[in-house]
């Protein structure tokens, strides 16, 4: 049997358990589909209509790699409207997505052999991703307190610092978190900023 030119991690990388279940009942009419987070509701008849606009003005051919320039400006502007924060064009990069925006980030930080710390339960594609990498993949789980009012999750920060060591490269944060819910605190979000900072850390946010 030839050798496979595909490295081992890639080979060995497993469906999620959330995507085996989709595939199950993709398409189904009786099923209601709540596995991906996507609406029930179609595109607004705006950007539909903009789309069809585009294409018949003949907007068919590549645009600037790192994104269209109004679309960069909008982003910038913005950041500055709404928490003052004066980022030059230059460094932002609209993908086309939001996982291929992740695994660009990671590939841009990331060499075989070091870690990602992942605060945690985490939405499997991101782990996924990180193993894709070459990266070790670490986790910091939230923890649980269901006996407060409402129930909640916490972040505990010395055990998401302690997942860290010489080799961590990235933390990622998925704040809201999917699938817990969870919102970072803006105390949290500074100190994590801080202790990245102090480390040449990445931090991978969504």
């Amino acid at each position: 049997m030839p050798k496979s030119p595909l490295r081992p991690t890639i080979v060995g990388l497993e469906q999620n358990g959330i995507g085996r279940v989709a595939m199950m009942g993709l398409g189904d009419p009786n099923i209601i589909p709540l596995w991906f987070g996507e609406s029930d509701l179609v595109t607004p008849g705006f950007i539909c209509d903009a789309a069809k606009r585009a294409l018949d003005e003949g907007r068919t051919f590549y645009s600037a790699t790192r994104g269209v320039k109004p679309l960069r400006e909008a982003i910038r502007d913005f950041h500055r409207r709404t928490i003052g924060a004066d980022i030059a064009l230059e460094r932002i990069t609209v993908p086309g997505a939001a996982m291929l925006a992740v695994v660009t980030a990671l590939q841009c930080v990331i060499e075989t052999g070091d870690n990602v710390v992942c605060i945690s339960p985490v939405w499997p594609n991101i782990f996924q991703a990180a193993k894709m990498t070459g990266a070790e993949v670490r986790f910091a789980r939230l923890d649980e307190d269901w006996n407060s009012s409402p129930p909640r999750w916490h972040l505990d920060v010395e055990k998401l610092f302690a997942a860290c060591n010489a080799r961590t490269k990235a933390i990622f944060v998925a704040s809201p978190g999917n699938p817990t819910g969870w919102v970072m605190s803006r105390a949290e979000q500074q100190t994590v900023l801080e202790f990245a900072r102090a480390r040449g850390i990445a931090i991978i946010s969504d």
